[in-house]
């Protein structure tokens, strides 16, 4: 029986060791942020700042606290091997807080001052590692250990990871976009194919196969690559997670560096200003909506809203605080305004007619009407606002002084008798300023009839103007008529003789070759008897009666004579 010498046996030991052993480079993997604890002895106050992981981390030391202290960030190692790392410390207190390592409870102090280096130690599974932070005094300053290009064995097989989100990184305009991710091989063994899975705000989006070759950390092949997951629209908030799944077809059973997300805001600005209509005179204001950075108007404005005094077309862009636009129009249709004129203050006899000068649907005045014109009758300010089709609005305001025109009475009709020459007054009245009769007369009274006119009739009319310039007019009708009675004729004139007639007290009455008595009735023009008389002694030189008592008029007078004849004639008493 052939036995192997001890150098084949240490060979395949350590290539045994070799294929199961595997180390995470940087802080990632196994050795990624989220395994780590922070652990600190009571009252200490160190921290830990991963805000730069995988790439580095930096261990800020204690102070200002009782006495000495420490800080340790902490993990347990997983498999046999190397664990490595670079360090450069910043001192603030040299000399008195130290920076080191801490392994199985041992604590390697590595500097108390400004310094750097690189460490190298054997790890085995089980293992507690830290890095260490501690003060001696407690106070006066402490110090910041950066520490980089970490590495540490892992015994995982086939572990596959999501080591970074390439795009999209940051918020952005709503857009399409491609998402890359870089994945990487933490295990021992080379990996293809794997799964890259991934979601948005929740949403399972296609699974991509990744079947090129993840070599090991230190193989000749490249232990990351870059996958391209398609494109996506982004709109607003987003979550993206993105995992991997069944490196080489077999289940990942190290989930703690599959997994990587990102969230961010692909906000889309949208803004809407719409066409709206002023009236002449008017404005109206144009709004962008608040919540912008920046607002660029066609005007020059960069306020959020403008006001708009004429038509025309408006626009803005808007800008967010990522820097994303929006732009909009508005068509402003500018109207005129009714063009409402009562004209220049005035003033009027009775009543004037004020006209809004416009064709409108709708009219306001101050009297409370709605129709184009009014009728001014008493003194005092009118107005009135007409209304377009478009809602648009004119006004206008005028002074109306209204003056009363004078009021003329002349009277009834009237009739006078011709043959007596009978007159009348016609009075206008008095106190105006002009008189125009239609005879042509300029007085406030004029004298109608008397002898000489001819039977019918006549309209005397009359105007006067008082001192405002207003006329007032009347017209009466005068009918001139004949008085004499029926049955006097020409025989019985020359017959019978009156004298003095006309008369305002008596008459003497002689009967031609009449030598007896008289017997004399009088009657009104009516025909009623107003007086009776009988002289039985008359004579051929007739007899006096008294007409004192009668009214100034004409009246007929009736004689029968001794021989029985009847005489008439007409008396005019004045």
């Amino acid at each position: 029986m052939i036995k192997p010498n001890r150098l084949y046996l240490a060979c395949t030991f350590l290539l045994s060791v070799l294929i199961s052993s595997q180390s995470y480079a940087q802080f990632s993997g196994m050795y990624a942020p989220a395994n780590w604890s922070t652990i600190q002895v009571s009252g200490a106050n160190g921290s830990v700042n991963a805000n730069n992981a995988p790439t580095s981390i930096a261990l800020t030391g204690p102070d200002n606290v009782n006495n000495q202290a420490w800080t340790r960030y902490q993990i347990s190692i997983q498999a046999t091997g190397s664990l490595s790392f670079d360090w450069s410390v910043v001192h603030q207190d040299p000399g008195y807080d130290g920076f080191g390592y801490w392994l199985n409870g041992t604590y390697v102090e590595l500097t108390d001052m400004t310094a750097s280096g690189s460490t190298n130690i054997t790890v085995s599974p089980g293992d507690d590692f830290a890095f260490y932070g501690e003060t001696f005094d407690g106070c006066c300053g402490t110090f910041v250990a950066t520490i980089s290009n970490f590495t540490a064995p892992s015994n995982v097989m086939n572990d596959a990871g999501v080591a970074e989100i390439m795009n999209p990184t940051e918020d952005f305009c709503a857009d399409s976009a491609e998402v890359l991710v870089k994945i990487q091989n933490y295990g021992a063994n080379q990996i293809t194919p794997v799964t890259v899975n991934w979601t948005v705000n929740g949403m399972t989006q296609t699974p991509v196969t990744y079947n090129g070759t993840l070599d090991t950390l230190g193989g000749s092949g490249p232990d990351t690559a870059i996958v391209s997951l398609g494109n996506y629209y982004f709109l607003d908030s987003n979550s993206i997670v993105v995992w991997t799944s069944m490196p080489n077809n077999v289940n990942d059973t190290t989930n703690i560096n599959d997994t990587m997300s990102i969230d961010l805001v692909a906000p889309d600005p949208e803004i809407s200003l719409g066409d709206t209509t002023i009236c002449e005179g008017g404005f109206v204001i144009l709004n962008a909506e608040p919540g912008f950075v920046s607002y660029i108007w066609s005007n020059g404005s960069t306020a959020q809203q403008i006001q708009v005094l004429q038509g025309g077309t408006y626009s803005v862009t808007v800008t967010d605080a990522i820097g994303c636009q929006d732009s909009a129009i508005s068509v402003v249709t500018e109207f005129a305004a009714p063009n409402v004129d009562l004209g220049g203050d005035i003033s009027a006899c009775d009543s004037i007619e004020l006209n809004s000068g416009v064709i409108a649907p709708a009219y306001a005045w101050s009297t409370g009407a709605t129709t184009q014109t009014i009728y001014a009758t008493v003194t005092g300010f009118y107005s009135v606002t007409a209304t377009s089709p478009q809602g648009c609005t004119g006004s206008d305001q005028i002074l109306v002084t209204i003056y009363e025109s004078p009021t003329i009475d002349l009277g009834p009709n009237i009739s006078l008798c011709v043959e007596t020459g009978e007159t009348a007054a016609l009075a206008a009245g008095s106190g105006f300023a002009m008189y125009q009769w239609s005879n042509g007369e300029t007085t406030p009274n004029i004298i109608v009839g008397g002898f000489g006119g001819s039977v019918g009739s006549q309209n005397f009319s009359v105007q006067v103007t008082n001192d405002n310039g207003c006329t007032g007019a009347d017209t009466v009708r005068v009918n001139f008529i004949s008085c004499w009675p029926t049955g006097i004729d020409e025989n019985q004139k020359e017959s019978l003789l009156l004298y003095p007639n006309p008369t305002s007290t008596s008459i003497n009455v002689v009967v031609a070759n009449s030598k007896g008595a008289l017997d004399i009735k009088l009657f009104d023009l009516t025909g009623r008897e107003v007086g009776h008389y009988i002289d039985q002694n008359a004579s051929g030189l007739g007899t006096s009666i008294d007409l004192s008592h009668l009214a100034p008029s004409s009246y007929i007078i009736m004689v029968r004579d001794d021989e029985g004849k009847t005489h008439k004639a007409i008396v005019q008493v004045q």
